[in-house]
């Protein structure tokens, strides 16, 4: 084992055992490849996947070792509207977010973008959706999830995001439930589409 690697372990144990400030992770950041500062911050945040979940009104769509979270979201500065996060691997790697009018957009890999972006909210990268109703957001959304996943996946920093072998079939009939989803919370809210 070569030194660099056994530094590595050593500052998994420390990053694994204590909650970190934001001070030491920009030093890591600027200190080790970002590979490893991601795959430390990965494993030390609290699990974003078990918090879509226990959204009230999520509804998960299981398949491979990936999962759909559809909820509604409510972020008064931006807009509100159907959302979805794609999971794989226990990693968000594409958060789609139908608000409506000119707010509706989608995210690639939104927690790495924090932490690459120095823990900087405001320039976590957005792709915005070209202006129209929430339910032209949600068409957009299910052709972005069943044609765009690959870029999702390609510019995660993780390997096994990278080389994860999604089937693109069983993401297409989860990209149509999604969708299904996102038009009956519309109806049932009595939302404007």
């Amino acid at each position: 084992m070569s030194v660099f690697d056994k530094a590595v372990r050593k500052l998994k144990r420390i990053f694994l055992r204590f909650h970190l400030d934001e001070k030491l992770w920009l030093l890591a950041l600027d200190c080790l490849p970002q590979r490893y500062v991601f795959a430390l911050w990965h494993r030390s945040l609290p699990r974003k996947l078990d918090f879509h979940i226990q959204k009230v009104g999520a509804t998960t769509i299981k398949f491979q070792d990936a999962h759909l979270i559809v909820h509604w979201s409510d972020f008064p500065p931006v807009g509100s509207g159907p959302s979805a996060s794609l999971y794989i691997l226990q990693q968000e790697v594409m958060r789609l977010d139908c608000f409506g009018g000119d707010d509706g957009h989608m995210h690639f890999n939104p927690e790495q973008c924090y932490l690459i972006n120095r823990l900087d909210k405001s320039t976590i990268p957005r792709i915005y959706f070209p202006a129209g109703s929430r339910q032209d957001h949600i068409a957009r959304a299910t052709f972005e999830l069943k044609y765009n996943f690959h870029t999702a996946l390609a510019t995660n920093v993780l390997l096994e995001i990278q080389n994860y072998p999604l089937d693109a079939n069983q993401l297409a009939a989860a990209a149509d439930d999604m969708h299904r989803l996102m038009t009956e919370m519309l109806v049932k809210d009595l939302v404007a589409v």
